[in-house]
This record gives C-alpha cells, structure tokens and sequence, in this order.
C-alpha cells in the first residue's frame, strides 16, 4: 500500500461524530465501539487450551503518544 493511498483511507475513515464525542477521559473513544465488537468476535472464536504460551514483545517507538505505557520488567520498557 503505498502512502498516498494509506493517507487517503486515513482521511475518510470515520468511526464517531466528533459532534456526538462524550465529555469523558477515555483517550480511545473514537475507536472503542470498533474494539468491542472485534474483542467480542475474538472471544467466541477463541479456543482455549490448558496451556498456552504467548510471545509478548515490543517495538520502539520514539514519537510523542498519550497511550503509551511504561512496563518495567519489559526489555523495551516505553512502548
């Protein structure tokens, strides 16, 4: 995808009414109706074993962004 195109879906791509936007603290509300429905869709889908590993890592990202969070144990510790 080249990035005019991906500009372009940016652009139009619209989630929620900034005019409905609710007085609230929660940074994702744009995007949370979208999360919960492909959390609930993830769920029912999700097969669930005994044991299961998972492969947790993280990438740098050195840009300013309000959701990033500082885990301590991790080896990128910002991300």
């Amino acid at each position: 995808m080249t990035c005019n195109i991906f500009r372009e879906i940016k652009r139009n791509l619209h989630l929620v009414d900034n005019n409905d936007a609710p007085n609230t603290t929660d940074k994702m509300f744009k995007v949370r109706k979208l999360a919960d429905i492909l959390m609930k869709k993830f769920n029912q889908g999700n097969v669930s074993h005994e044991n299961i590993s998972i492969e947790e890592s993280m990438v740098k990202y050195y840009e300013h962004h309000s959701t990033k969070q500082f885990m301590r144990d991790k080896p990128v510790r910002f991300g």
